[in-house]
């Protein structure tokens, strides 16, 4: 069966087409085809490009025409947006692949992390469980009463009560605490037979305080004459013996401690030579004089 193209240019011939001849007919402007960009490699869209430019021997003659019709410039153009695609392509693919990774590396590392955390909170709650079951048992194995004897003896494993350091210690302090009462006993006993029984300790502290009150008296009139002495200028030997070193027969003994008190300060005084009060008085006295013989010129 002969071709479509070569029956009308058969019919051509005879002139019964109304356009005339295949070449006086008018030509339909060519469209630009538009290369299909997949995601196949080099080697196939090289080899697809190539055979695009190829003639088949049985296209038409319009089909024929279109490819004719390609620059090389176009080629290039869209091979060039091709390959642009492509890598586009590969890019967005490499950057997907790279998150992904990224990612799960994340997700492993924080699992790791969870799992060491899980792993020292458990080992920390079994090791303050072992401690607390520890610390109830010792009391329990150290008040157990003693099991009866067999034939086959083991050695103990915790230690008695009577060898703990805080046993022996409060042992000592109980036996201390003992011999103290008794002492206190044995000498409330004594005082009550030998003597009678003393004041209670308020009367006691009563008169401790009006003693040292009267000391204190004793002190500031002591203290009062020796300052006198210091002072005032006395003539008399006699009197200033007198008030430095008063007798103490007339005193009582909070009188007598008070002297005693103040004897290196009256020693001072009566070994010192003149007061204060004599000294005033003689430069007084010299300046008078001056004064005198002053006037007199």
């Amino acid at each position: 069966m002969p071709p479509k193209a070569a029956k009308r240019k058969a019919r051509g011939l005879k002139g019964d087409d109304p356009w005339g001849t295949p070449d006086d007919q008018p030509r339909k402007k060519p469209r630009a085809s538009v290369p299909r960009v997949d995601t196949l490699d080099e080697d196939q869209r090289h080899e697809k490009s190539l055979g695009s430019k190829r003639v088949h021997p049985l296209s038409s003659h319009h089909d024929s025409i279109l490819v004719a019709d390609h620059s090389p410039c176009d080629i290039s153009q869209f091979q060039s947006w091709a390959d642009w695609q492509t890598k586009f392509n590969e890019k967005e693919k490499s950057d997907k692949w790279q998150f992904a990774n990224t990612f799960n590396n994340n997700i492993e590392a924080k699992r790791e992390q969870f799992g060491d955390l899980f792993d020292r909170c458990h080992n920390e709650l079994n090791d303050a469980g072992d401690k607390y079951a520890r610390l109830l048992e010792e009391p329990y194995t150290n008040t157990k009463p003693p099991s009866k004897p067999s034939n086959n003896l083991q050695p103990p494993t915790a230690k008695s009560c009577q060898e703990r350091p805080l046993f022996k210690a409060s042992r000592r302090i109980f036996q201390k605490c003992q011999d103290l009462i008794a002492d206190h006993d044995r000498a409330d006993k004594e005082t009550t037979q030998d003597s009678p029984r003393p004041d209670p300790p308020r009367e006691q502290w009563k008169e401790d305080i009006a003693s040292v009150q009267e000391l204190l008296l004793y002190g500031l009139q002591h203290g009062e004459n020796i300052v006198e002495c210091i002072v005032i200028p006395s003539s008399d030997g006699e009197e200033k013996g007198h008030l430095l070193t008063p007798d103490k027969e007339e005193l009582s003994e909070t009188g007598k401690m008070a002297v005693d008190m103040y004897q290196k300060s009256a020693e001072g005084v009566m070994k010192g030579g003149l007061t204060w009060g004599e000294m005033v008085r003689s430069q007084a006295g010299a300046f008078g004089k001056a004064l005198d013989g002053l006037s007199g010129v």
